[in-house]
């Protein structure tokens, strides 16, 4: 009988003692999630080494990597770097983080956590060394994402370190090919990896979104060096998408991406010049509305002053784009920027001087300068400066000129 009692009272200990155990754990997995919380709380500027001390190892690991893809420059590299400013990328501690302690189910199994805060918030946590430490990828709305940021920032990464191509058809068309192959790939990426529910909707909007600027890049491939005597018979008629100058992705396509996941390559984002590359912006917008005063063209006169304009305003683009310091991994394709706006401004000059001889409107000449135009127009968008203007729709036949 003793000895029964021995043996009961002996198993109560060992359950009070497993108890007890389980309820310090339980303390200690809240502890770690709270710190993780009051350190993801702090501002951009200061949170990062306190916060990655207190993720895992293969979270850091996934954000230094997703950083690295995106940009070349040191100060924007790193743990640090990569929790800073990104929201989406926090999501797993933010997420619930207002609904109190108390109210929190956790779940300890050994050396991991599963803390539910309301119907939103999930965090898991994984203890190494004594200290709970937060398991970032192991949220599956978190690990997509982070999939989908990398295959956008490949994207972009490829589009804005493209060589410039030669102001030919054949070269044109393939930079614009090698353009449309960047966004089906990443369409592709998209599209195989399937998503959780709650993202389902955005990632079908995003690969119809990507698809549709892919298909755009190869009917215009298709046009490049047909000639002035179709579609491009009017002045000045250039449609597509534009290019959102921090991801290099079609503007549609980059508002959606923004949305799930915020930017993605930041690269042409380096340039050492921002002021400069603003100040070209601001050239381009004053060309647009100088030009825009000298549409219709009707005459051979008002073609010959349309395009001295034309002319005049691209050697001040062309003196901004020498001021810049190029992005990383660019250089040549500034030189080689720089060299296609010189020979554009001569080109356009000699056009001028063709029509004010009286030698009659030469489209042939016109055709090569629209080609020329549209490398151009690939590289400045390249090296991150936002050259545009828009025109209305005014539109100036020149048909009748030839």
């Amino acid at each position: 009988m003793i000895l029964v009692l021995l043996a009961v009272a002996g198993g109560a200990a060992a359950v009070l003692t497993m108890g007890g155990d389980d309820g310090a754990d339980r303390r200690a997995a809240i502890r770690g999630a709270e710190a993780v919380v009051r350190a993801a709380a702090l501002p951009p500027a200061e949170r990062g080494d306190e916060l990655c001390d207190l993720l895992t190892d293969d979270s850091r690991e996934r954000l230094v990597e997703l950083v690295a893809l995106g940009t070349d420059e040191p100060r924007r590299q790193g743990c640090a770097a990569a929790v800073a400013y990104v929201a989406w990328r926090l999501r797993p501690i933010t997420a619930g983080r207002d609904v109190p302690a108390a109210d929190w189910d956790v779940d300890v199994e050994g050396d991991a956590a599963t803390i539910r805060r309301g119907d939103t918030g999930v965090l898991r946590l994984e203890r190494t060394d004594d200290v709970w430490r937060a398991d970032l990828a192991a949220d599956p709305v978190w690990a997509h994402r982070a999939r989908v940021a990398e295959a956008c920032t490949r994207a972009g990464r490829t589009l804005a370190l493209q060589p410039l191509p030669s102001p030919t058809p054949s070269g044109v068309r393939r930079a614009l090919g090698l353009r449309a192959r960047a966004l089906e790939i990443l369409a592709r990426r998209v599209a195989r990896d399937r998503p959780p529910a709650v993202l389902a909707a955005s990632d079908r909007r995003l690969v119809r979104a990507v698809r549709g600027s892919a298909r755009r890049l190869r009917a215009g491939a298709r046009r490049a060096g047909t000639g002035l005597s179709g579609a491009l018979r009017t002045l000045p008629i250039r449609g597509g998408d534009r290019t959102e100058l921090v991801s290099q992705l079609p503007v549609p396509v980059a508002r959606i991406l923004r949305k799930a996941v915020g930017s993605c390559y930041i690269g042409t984002t380096a340039v050492a010049d921002a002021r400069g590359a603003r100040r070209i912006a601001g050239r381009c917008e004053r060309t647009a509305a100088e030009l825009g005063r000298l549409i219709p063209v009707r005459s051979a006169a008002a073609a010959a002053t349309y395009f001295a304009a034309v002319a005049r305003n691209l050697d001040r683009v062309r003196r901004g784009v020498a001021q810049l310091t190029p992005a990383p991994g660019q250089e040549r394709i500034a030189r080689a920027l720089r060299g296609q706006i010189r020979a554009l401004v001569s080109g356009t000059r000699g056009l001028v001087a063709d029509i004010r001889s009286g030698r009659g409107f030469p489209l042939v000449r016109l055709d090569r300068l629209e080609l020329r135009a549209d490398v151009v127009d690939i590289g400045v968008g390249q090296l991150g400066v936002l050259c545009t203007g828009d025109f209305g729709d005014r539109a100036a036949p020149i048909g009748s000129l030839a």
